[in-house]
């Protein structure tokens, strides 16, 4: 008889402890949710934002014109903002933009250079008709500073490999830190 309530009391015991157990851990969770995201989880997902992410607008109608005008590369209407900030040089930018219009014929690609300085610091992804790019991270780090750049569009062919023409912009760039 001994044997069966020195189990019985052992049981009892682990159950006991294993209902602490989960209290405390739903109660850490529970303070946890309501503080919000711990600063290193932020920071993760800062980390796992997609850079250079090009989207493309499903219900864009393009119009149907012969490979002769699409290679002439006769005009090209340019939607982007011209000063764009990074928090710091390896960081995305929340504020640049660039759009490739349904208005347009040809697919692109950009790269920029510092004035001044012949290497590219970005070159970016094609962007088809109808498409634009998100969150947008140099490919060269940048110390704090203003920077005068250039944006040079490359217009493509219809097949998307040669260039037919291309389009200078002027670009401000501001890393904070």
């Amino acid at each position: 008889m001994a044997k069966k309530k020195t189990g019985s009391v052992i049981i009892k015991i682990i159950l006991v402890l294993f209902i602490i157990l989960s209290l405390s851990l739903g109660v850490a969770a529970g303070c946890r949710l309501l503080k919000g995201k711990p600063a290193d989880q932020k920071a993760n997902s800062e980390e796992t934002v997609k850079r250079n992410y090009v989207v493309i607008d499903e219900n864009v109608s393009l119009p149907n014109v012969s490979e002769e005008v699409i290679n002439s590369a006769s005009s090209h209407d340019v939607k982007m903002n011209s000063t764009w900030t990074f928090s710091d040089g390896k960081a995305y930018s929340k504020d640049a933009f660039v759009e490739n219009p349904s208005s347009n014929l040809n697919s692109v690609y950009f790269e920029i250079k510092v004035n001044g300085y012949d290497e590219n610091i970005f070159t970016s992804p094609v962007l088809p008709v109808g498409s634009h790019i998100e969150n947008i991270t140099l490919d060269k780090a940048l110390k704090a500073g203003t920077y005068n750049c250039t944006l040079t569009y490359t217009l493509l062919s219809k097949d998307g490999k040669d260039s037919v023409g291309t389009l200078q912009m002027a670009l401000k760039i501001i890393v904070n830190a």
